[in-house]
């Protein structure tokens, strides 16, 4: 079979796998698709009997089969560190207890000045080239970023993305044994409990509170996003700026403690 075909064959196996989880599923996270509208998302599904758990392990086998395939026969375009393939539906085996929790999370990164030049100059460079050396709109906008970042003192930027939400399945391998976490991913986590009737399950009662930071959170605290070319989905800041920001917030916290009414330990002296 020709790769694209198998490649073909492989995403719509993966897609049918992932959607059959979610319909199945005690339990999903949602996403946005589009305009008021959302999806289930990260599906934990509950296996209560051997035929289900023998279906599951021989797609998840198929599964890794076809990944296998694709990336031996073209690492380059089907490469082994991409999500599509090494990101595997996860199965726990007769837990004692499971408990399902929701959280919310932010990706932060430092990037230094170099790096960034760097990737512009790069961006600049295929650009020319692919405009037989022509100036461009963007190719102007890309060098006129280049000169700032050269001419900005600072040295580190910092690159935050957008606050998401995460799910987590805590459970307990063994009776008395230590409670261990797992991130459940888009393809899932498999729960084989041929006793389900007695296995407790704990879900989460409300969503939980933000405690990450979004931009208007950022701009109050004196840091504001730099425009660029970059491809990147999140935005970027100078490192100084968060530096600075970081300590107005602990300040904050500081007086918000010192404010904060204290308990009355009258009632309790008779005791």
């Amino acid at each position: 079979m020709d790769l694209l075909k198998q490649y073909d064959s492989f995403v719509k196996f993966r897609e049918r796998f992932i959607a059959n989880a979610c319909a199945n599923a005690i339990y999903t996270d949602v996403r946005d698709v589009e305009s008021g509208k959302v999806a289930p998302f990260r599906p934990v599904v509950l296996l209560n009997d051997e035929a289900a758990l023998r279906k599951i392990t021989s797609q998840i086998a198929k599964w890794q089969l076809e990944a296998e395939r694709l990336i031996t026969n073209d690492p380059v375009r089907f490469t082994a560190t991409s999500t599509q393939f090494s990101l595997l539906p996860t199965i726990i085996y007769n837990p004692v207890s499971v408990a399902i929790s929701e959280g919310y999370a932010q990706a932060s990164r430092k990037m230094s000045k170099s790096v960034m030049l760097f990737r512009l100059r790069t961006m600049l460079k295929k650009e020319l080239q692919h405009n037989d050396g022509n100036p461009t709109a963007l190719s102007r906008s890309i060098e006129a970023e280049i000169e700032e970042r050269e001419a900005d003192p600072e040295t580190t930027y910092r690159v935050i993305g957008q606050p998401h939400t995460e799910l987590y399945l805590y459970y307990i391998p063994t009776e008395g044994g230590k409670a261990k976490r797992i991130r459940v991913t888009q393809t899932g986590v498999f729960i084989y409990s041929p006793d389900n009737v007695a296995l407790p399950i704990q879900f989460p009662h409300e969503k939980p509170t933000r405690k990450v930071t979004n931009a208007s959170d950022l701009a109050r605290l004196g840091m504001k996003p730099l425009k660029t070319n970059l491809q990147l989905s999140a935005n970027v800041y100078r490192e100084s700026e968060r530096t600075n920001a970081m300590r107005l917030r602990e300040k904050e916290r500081i007086k918000a403690r010192v404010l904060r009414p204290k308990t009355d330990l009258s009632a309790y002296s008779q005791l």
